[in-house]
């Protein structure tokens, strides 16, 4: 059956139009508050990414969350050295003369027996590891294994194939250079270290530090220089080897570049979201001043480096953002390294950063619902937390 459409044909009325008409204007404040959730939508995405420059700005602060983030140390080695170093915060400035002697090694023992398969349950007998005593019945050698590494003996077991028919081998190597326990295994395997030695003798890694001889039972020594870490990869063939560990001022020139830029790109920030929203502009504006007179201050501590001007940083009067002199920085005695600095750089800033981001309570915007004609319409916005815990 076909359909008939009048269109004002009969009365003479456009009743299409008046249809349509009256749907706009009965949805006129249903597109009012699609408009206004727009807007709380999109200032609500703008507090979101406030708080996430916020909590950068806190974290580029807690760099200098205290002096020692200041002892930034390097050390220097010939690249021919058999060993390499790394230097943690607490070190020491020094010069040490390192000599290699010989390098930690496991003691390991391997089973004369080979066997076709790791999964084929054929084992049977004993294994005296130390102390500990183990025994297994038709067990297969992927089995063994499991049982000696759950007994927590100080060895290793595990399966290497030397290619043969029949080269399935058990191999049990000591957990470091220090355990050296004797091996006895009958049955199925066997193995007498007491009486036929082991397979490779352990032994423990010796150097020598400002002519004293030290030993360790790895190859990564700590301790025998204050706060460096060595890894030993070799044997000193040409005698002993300069170490220098020194102050590293890139290291805290990089933390003070990062600070300068996250904190222009947050008043970068500012400038944008002000200029869209002024409602917005007054809130972040009334921050970025509170910030300012904080890097402003000076700080209670005594010395001549009290404040951040002190230190070469400067603001534009224009644009507000922060630059330092790289010259006036690097004259500063030890460059960095010193409490009156240090204070001068974290202690006005921080606090507030973090106050100001945990005063950002959650930003609660518009939950409104209306019924209009059969429909019902609900506008949930999100919700912003702060991005910084205090």
């Amino acid at each position: 059956m076909s359909t008939i459409t009048f269109s004002g044909l009969a009365t003479g009325l456009d009743t299409e139009s008046l249809i349509s008409s009256l749907i706009e204007v009965e949805r006129a404040p249903v597109t009012l508050l699609e408009s206004k959730v727009e807007y709380l939508e999109a200032r609500n995405e703008t507090y979101s990414n406030f708080n996430t420059l916020l909590g950068e700005l806190a974290s580029a602060v807690n760099a200098f969350d205290s002096a020692s983030d200041f002892n930034s140390w390097q050390v220097l080695t010939a690249s021919s050295a058999p060993f390499s170093a790394t230097v943690g915060s607490y070190a020491k400035a020094g010069s040490y003369q390192l000599e290699v002697l010989s390098l930690a090694r496991q003691q390991k023992d391997i089973s004369a027996e080979g066997f076709v398969s790791s999964t084929t349950a054929e084992l049977s007998g004993s294994l005296i590891i130390g102390e500990t005593t183990l025994t297994y019945e038709n067990q297969s050698l992927a089995d063994l294994t499991d049982l000696i590494n759950d007994a927590d003996t100080g060895v290793t077991a595990s399966i290497i194939d030397d290619g043969s028919d029949a080269g399935l081998r058990l191999v049990l190597t000591a957990d470091n250079a220090a355990t050296t326990p004797d091996i006895l295994a009958t049955g199925s395997i066997s193995i007498d270290s007491a009486s036929d030695g082991h397979t490779l003798e352990g032994s423990l890694a010796r150097l020598m530090v400002d002519g004293i001889e030290i030993t360790s039972d790895s190859n990564t020594v700590t301790g025998a220089i204050y706060g460096v870490s060595l890894d030993l990869t070799g044997l000193s063939s040409d005698g002993a080897q300069l170490v220098q560990v020194k102050s590293d001022p890139n290291a805290i020139v990089e933390k003070i570049d990062s600070f300068v830029s996250t904190y222009n790109e947050f008043l970068t920030f500012i400038d944008e979201a002000s200029a869209a929203d002024s409602s917005l502009g007054t809130t972040f504006r009334g921050i970025e001043r509170k910030l300012q007179t904080l890097l402003s201050n000076r700080s209670s501590t005594s010395g001549s480096y009290n404040s951040l001007a002190a230190l070469g940083f400067t603001t534009d009067s224009k644009s507000g953002e922060l630059s330092y002199d790289s010259t006036t920085l690097s004259s500063i005695p030890g460059m960095v390294p010193s409490v009156s600095m240090a204070t001068a750089i974290w202690s006005m800033p921080m606090v507030t950063v973090c106050r100001v981001s945990c005063s950002m309570r959650m930003v609660r915007l518009v939950v409104a619902t209306r019924r209009i004609s059969r429909w019902t319409w609900s506008v949930r916005c999100r919700r912003s937390r702060p991005a910084v815990s205090c």
